[in-house]
């Protein structure tokens, strides 16, 4: 053996009373470093702690100095390897070993702390399950916290055969949660919505994530909205699951993604509608909440919201108009040109054009056919106006045989009182 070699060696240089070059034990030890996991040997608990130690001692090749020949500078750098070199080895010879007694163990993890080879000491814990140890140690290493999140799912792939391992990684991912977020906050939201769905405590993760809203309404979004038939056992976990914290999501989306609200209730029609409707009053989402009330058949409560919100919306594009910033300068000069063209130059939209051309010039000018665009395009105000007289268009079409006949005169007369005001006020004020 190459051992048996170098020992031969030592003895017949000791009887010339001659030495073996520095180096050449530390040179034998990482080669038996390297043929161990090649091998797969399990080296006698002596040799495998000289290793370990020796692995464990090892040190950057010092630079070169000046005016210091071959043969010198390849006696000093003689044995020395780069820290993570020894570290992959080290790794190697410990999962070569058949039995690592608790004692070797915790020397070893102590030993690789002091020394900075957070990831020999990661391993050594995640051989053991302890998975919250383990991405502690790999949290105090810059490079190995940069890869924590590939890290995170690769074992969850590995062990997704053992549930108790998977979920230990789990719960100790979340535990971990705040420096994870200021790690990556969206690789540990998309993360967390890719992989914990599908193995996790869905209540368990929803109850860490409560801090975190934006990635708390992302894993409802992926289990409410997207509904895969993998993440349940059966249709009746996720019915439960979707009564038990449908309201949340709702709330999520109030406060963060209000335009997204609308959508949502249209498509669900089963939603608890008291709770879902004061969600949105109380964050102001108008469009959601006239729909709601739509459906409970509260008109009263749908003409004061909708006519309340129009005459806001009013206020918002006449302000625009007469207080122009950099931001809208702009567009406000193209809706005036437009204006004054399509009024013939008089300065004002001709006063007849009724909605449903008003309608048809919109559908038109989404779908790309006609060469002139819509006079509100790209004013925001402008068009949200457009949008809420669509809305009701569509909405008094839709229940003309519920609306009696006031509310219907409510709905239209205010609408129109509404304009008739801003437009009186507007020639005051020119005048």
């Amino acid at each position: 053996t190459i051992e048996g070699a170098v020992a031969n060696c030592q003895r017949h240089a000791a009887s010339e009373g001659n030495a073996l070059p520095v180096g050449t034990q530390s040179e034998l030890l990482w080669f038996v470093a390297r043929a161990v996991p090649r091998a797969g040997l399990d080296l006698p608990p002596a040799r495998f702690m000289e290793v370990a130690e020796h692995l464990l001692e090892s040190q950057e090749m010092p630079p070169p100095p000046a005016n210091v020949s071959e043969g010198a500078r390849h006696a000093q750098v003689f044995g020395c390897r780069s820290p993570d070199e020894a570290q992959q080895l080290l790794i190697g010879v410990l999962a070569a070993q058949d039995d690592l007694r608790p004692e070797q163990r915790n020397l070893l993890i102590g030993r690789s702390m002091q020394r900075g080879f957070f990831a020999v000491a990661s391993w050594l814990h995640e051989q053991c399950g302890e998975y919250d140890k383990a991405l502690d140690c790999r949290l105090q290493d810059d490079d190995l916290c940069k890869s924590i999140f590939e890290y995170i799912i690769s074992e969850l792939a590995e062990k997704s055969h053992d549930p108790v391992r998977s979920q230990a990684l789990v719960e100790a991912t979340l535990q971990r949660l705040r420096l994870l977020v200021a790690v990556d906050a969206e690789h540990c939201a998309v993360m967390i919505c890719t992989q914990f769905t599908d193995v996790a405590d869905h209540g368990g993760v929803l109850e860490r994530l409560q801090g975190y809203p934006q990635m708390e309404l992302q894993y409802l979004e992926t289990l409410l909205v997207r509904r895969q038939s993998c993440h349940w056992r059966s249709l009746e976990e996720q019915q439960a699951f979707f009564d038990a914290h449908v309201v949340r999501y709702v709330e999520l989306l109030c406060s963060l993604a209000p335009t997204s609200v609308l959508p949502f209730v249209m498509e669900n029609e089963t939603l608890p509608l008291r709770e879902c409707l004061e969600l949105c009053r109380k964050y102001v989402v108008t469009d959601a909440s006239v729909h709601l009330l739509e459906r409970t058949g509260d008109f009263v409560g749908v003409l004061e919201l909708f006519l309340s919100d129009y005459a806001q919306a009013l206020e918002q594009l006449h302000r625009t108009f007469v207080e122009a910033t950099d931001q809208n300068r702009a567009p406000v000069a193209k809706v005036v040109k437009r204006l004054m063209s399509g009024a013939g130059g008089s300065g004002t939209m001709a006063p007849d054009i009724p909605l449903r051309e008003a309608k048809a010039e919109a559908r038109c000018g989404e779908r790309g056919g006609s060469e002139d665009p819509p006079w509100w395009e790209g004013l925001k105000d402008a068009q949200h106006c457009v949008e809420l007289l669509n809305h009701a268009y569509e909405m008094s079409a839709r229940n003309s045989s519920i609306m009696t006949e006031a509310q219907l005169e409510e709905l239209w007369f205010g609408v129109l009182g509404r304009t008739v005001q801003w437009q009186e006020r507007a020639v005051m004020a020119c005048r």
